[in-house]
């Protein structure tokens, strides 16, 4: 997969600074002290053989299991945890019932990887770990409540297709796809609803040179924003001038319509691009952060620096690429979230409704946030 599916942001300070010159006009948005701060609420202690990578609301916390087992592990690669009687490889397992979820075609040395939640559905990458056979990346859709599971995509035969992106929101999945034919790059934007498992193209470019095609997506709603870089990003050629690679992002609605260019600028590295709750956020990891609120039209620039972040509705948080920065973001309220004093060496990460904090060995703590 070309990157991992998190956005980057920089640290958001109590101020939201306008952007200048290329986005629609807005206004810098400040915190009001007297206004009631989000909290994270009660800690809770959990503990098992494999970490927490996603939460369900109805199967809880789910993590996954490598694709061999520990016998089977060659020289060199890192050693597994002590499992049970009852593991299984390549498998995505409900923690707190140690339970497995069916794996269709399970292959030696593949594992789920970047699993997403959203509603009755989970969906999952199956990735090699670089042990045994290659065949490709493939994505798999399982449903929670009728306990069925499919194949959504595969790369074609003969074909160097792979993904770029993928969004789960409810009932529909959404691929970005990416391949080439010669010295011609094809990108496309593919929605698949899950319920029906009927696929449609919503968007395609394929161009060469300096013709602009998709590299990144995010989806809002029924709308979806779209970054544009020139063919060379994805060819392994220079598209740079001394500012960077020329990137718009325009937003469409989901049935082909557009809205509007939201933005346009230079970068000189890939795109990680998402929604919350309120619009987009686009870092281009060195010229920092920018923010499209939808319901004002306005695109404020958050940060200069870049972060790890994930977002689930109206909150995001962020850890620092070169530093042990971290923070905790509500976009209902512009305001910081403090994290607990005991929690304050640990890594936090956002699983859908709740936070993670990791500790050392099998630990983590976990909470909600009010």
């Amino acid at each position: 997969m070309k990157k991992r599916l998190v956005c980057l942001i920089g640290m958001l300070s109590s101020a939201i600074i306008l952007v200048s010159g290329c986005g629609p006009q807005a206004s810098t948005r400040v915190e009001s002290s007297q206004d009631v701060k989000p909290t994270i609420g009660k800690i809770h202690h959990g503990s098992s053989e494999f970490q927490p990578i996603q939460y369900n609301k109805k199967l809880g916390l789910l993590g996954t299991t490598p694709g061999v087992l520990p016998n089977e592990v060659p020289k060199g690669y890192p050693s597994f945890p002590q499992t049970n009687d009852n593991y299984q490889p390549g498998r995505v397992v409900v923690l707190k019932t140690n339970t497995y979820l069916p794996q269709m075609d399970p292959e030696f040395g593949y594992q789920p990887s970047y699993l997403y939640s959203s509603g009755n559905w989970l969906c999952w990458i199956y990735l090699s770990m670089g042990i045994g056979p290659d065949d490709g990346e493939r994505v798999y859709a399982y449903n929670v409540s009728t306990k069925k599971e499919f194949q959504v995509w595969a790369p074609p035969k003969d074909s160097n297709e792979q993904l770029m992106e993928v969004h789960l929101l409810g009932n529909d999945l959404f691929l970005g796809l990416q391949g080439s034919s010669g010295n011609t790059v094809n990108t496309k934007v593919v929605e698949v609803k899950l319920d029906t498992k009927r696929q449609t193209v919503l968007f395609s470019e394929q161009g060469q040179q300096d013709h602009n095609v998709i590299e990144d997506f995010a989806v809002w709603n029924n709308k979806i924003a779209l970054i544009y870089t020139p063919a060379t990003h994805f060819m392994g050629e220079s598209s740079l001038t001394s500012r960077g690679e020329p990137y718009s992002i325009v937003m469409y609605r989901l049935n082909g319509g557009k809205i509007r260019n939201l933005y346009s600028g230079y970068n000189i590295n890939s795109f990680d691009f998402c929604s919350g709750k309120d619009g987009f956020i686009w870092s281009s990891k060195t010229s920092g952060v920018k923010y499209y609120d939808i319901s004002k039209g306005e695109v404020l620039s958050v940060s200069r620096d870049s972060s790890y972040v994930y977002a689930d509705d109206s909150v995001i948080l962020w850890r620092g690429i070169n530093d042990s920065k971290k923070g905790l973001f509500s976009t209902n309220t512009d305001k910081m979230i403090p994290f607990p004093v005991e929690e304050r060496n640990s890594v936090p990460e956002l699983l859908g409704d709740m936070i993670i904090f990791r500790h050392s060995g099998s630990k983590y703590d976990w909470a909600y946030i009010s």
